[in-house]
């Protein structure tokens, strides 16, 4: 199941720089993968113990990297994508999990560091804030309901849940806004697309859990906005496959 989408345009990013993020997030997390060298002649494939990688350029245009990892104890899956369209100088960012029928184990949605460390890198274009682990403050809230902006803003009507500790989980999902001496109103306003709606939050629940529910909402909003555009390893490599197919074809047709 599809968890996470995300896409935004770049500067100055090129396919070197995306191994060397994949390179140091392999390095330095439980995902490392023991013997691997990364050969920057594409297809490239690695796979050891439950870990799977690959690297390949599809139509000349989109630079992919694909791994997935399966933790046995828990019965999960999870792929990652890295999609880089370099003609049209965008990053589409996908995770996925899947869990077994009788896996007992399921777990609140966590981005890949690999993810967090492109989004805060000087390589993603800034909306109408870069990307970061912190609020923005503002003094004018209706200012930017009139702006435009790619990812929602969160504005704090509410001193019950950090603004900086809701930045960090909403990361690639939505700017986090408030204003000095935020008076205690209990919602968050969401603005999108010029319009607002309140997500009301209930003093007698644990914030955190608070924060996952509105980390959800938007995220399934946006692979519901996308879902018919964005790109994946699958279907790159099948369309692939369809081509050379058709090339076999009309080339034995012409003989």
């Amino acid at each position: 199941m599809l968890c996470y989408y995300a896409v935004f345009p770049t500067k100055n990013l090129n396919q070197d720089i995306l191994i060397d993020f994949l390179w140091d997030w392999l390095e330095h997390s439980k995902n490392k993968m023991e013997g691997l060298y990364i050969e920057k002649t594409f297809p490239f494939e690695y796979e050891v113990d439950h870990k799977h990688l690959k690297l390949q350029i599809f139509d000349e245009k989109y630079f992919t990297i694909y791994f997935s990892t399966k933790d046995n104890d828990k019965n999960t899956h999870f792929i990652v994508e890295v999609i880089y369209d370099m003609l049209e100088e965008k990053i589409h960012l996908l995770f996925s999990k899947e869990t077994s029928h009788d896996s007992r184990y399921i777990s609140a949605v966590s981005i890949p560091v690999l993810f967090k460390n492109i989004l805060v890198s000087p390589y993603i274009k800034s909306d109408i804030y870069p990307l970061s682990y912190k609020a923005h403050h503002v003094k004018d809230i209706e200012v930017m309901k009139i702006q435009e902006h790619q990812l929602p803003i969160l504005y704090m009507h509410t001193t019950y849940i950090d603004a900086n500790l809701l930045a960090r989980k909403m990361l690639g999902l939505a700017h986090v806004c408030y204003c000095k001496n935020q008076k205690e109103e209990g919602y968050i306003e969401i603005i999108d697309n010029h319009e607002s709606r309140i997500f009301q939050l209930n003093k007698k629940r644990q914030s955190l859990y608070q924060i996952y529910e509105l980390n959800e909402l938007l995220r399934n909003e946006i692979i519901k906005k996308y879902k018919n555009h964005m790109p994946s390893y699958e279907q790159l490599y099948q369309n692939q496959i369809l081509h050379q197919q058709n090339m076999t074809m009309k080339n034995a047709h012409d003989y």
